[in-house]
């Protein structure tokens, strides 16, 4: 059973195991599930120090936005396995990611629906297309979008024997 720490700090270090400073660095964590499919808990970003911080309630949110496009297809993050994995966002991944979101995030959802339909949706459509183009425009003025081409992962375990976990993460 996966329990999400009170918070995590990953500091990035370039292949000698030394500080990586940079800003607009994105990380995500990969959790494993014991049925039905994974969960990828993303964006979060590094400082200028090349520190990233994320807090239980990070991850809660996170959680909570990738599981609602497929209700069906996920478990609670609690039920997936203590280990997870971090990575850093490749050059690949995110040009996939902007090519998958922008032209979802520039159509008119409502085209062909009722007035009554598009009046229901709007306000719930409006949320999700606020965070998709906050997370789109993160993603796009990122580091990771022009100079990380080779992926980088680690793994490590959450079976809440600590509140806080410190790691580190090399930047290739």
């Amino acid at each position: 059973m996966l329990t999400v720490p009170e918070h995590i700090e990953v500091q990035l270090v370039n292949s000698k195991g030394e500080p990586f400073k940079q800003a607009k660095i994105v990380v995500g964590i990969r959790t494993f599930a014991t049925r039905k499919n994974d969960i990828e808990l993303s964006p979060f970003v590094s400082n200028e120090l090349g520190i990233v911080n994320i807090s239980n309630a990070d991850i809660q949110d996170r959680a909570e936005n990738f599981i609602s496009y497929g209700i069906m297809d996920y478990n609670s993050l609690e039920s997936a396995e203590p280990t997870v994995e971090l990575f850093i966002w490749t050059k690949d991944k995110i040009t996939k990611y902007l090519n998958y979101w922008e032209p979802l995030l520039t159509a008119d959802p409502t085209e062909k629906l009722a007035d009554w339909q598009i009046a229901v949706m709007n306000k719930e459509m409006l949320k999700i297309q606020e965070r998709e183009r906050r997370e789109f425009e993160l993603l796009k003025n990122s580091f990771n979008s022009s100079n990380i081409t080779k992926e980088s992962k680690s793994r490590m375990n959450w079976n809440g024997t600590e509140n806080t976990i410190r790691t580190t993460l090399t930047v290739k």
